[in-house]
């Protein structure tokens, strides 16, 4: 009864760029360090996002050009406010129908 529990500390970022061991140590009492670099880079595809022709276009055409800018389609799906296995979808499914409807044209 005498033991205490050692603090928890839960981060509310990614943790890429780590080794799976440090990921899922919540136990330990080190700070986690932060990858600015690819904070910025976000923001930067956001800023990029805002001020271009793309933003008054659909899902598939703002994830294109954020994916295209070098963001992984689970951040584009973050900063679109979309997840990742819809945005996989829609992705997917955009093609396969330009492909049905020439088909269909012959």
């Amino acid at each position: 009864m005498g033991r205490r529990a050692r603090p928890v500390r839960i981060a509310a970022y990614d943790f890429r760029g780590s080794n799976e061991d440090d990921r899922w140590n919540l136990a330990s009492t080190e700070p986690f360090e932060t990858d600015w670099s690819a904070v910025t880079a976000r923001c930067l595809a956001y800023l990029c996002l805002q001020h271009s022709d793309v933003q008054d276009k659909g899902l598939f055409e703002r994830a294109t050009f954020l994916m295209n800018l070098g963001l992984p389609r689970s951040d584009a799906a973050a900063l679109l406010g979309s997840t990742d296995e819809s945005l996989r979808v829609t992705l997917r499914g955009k093609p396969a129908k330009k492909a049905r409807s020439e088909k269909q044209d012959k």
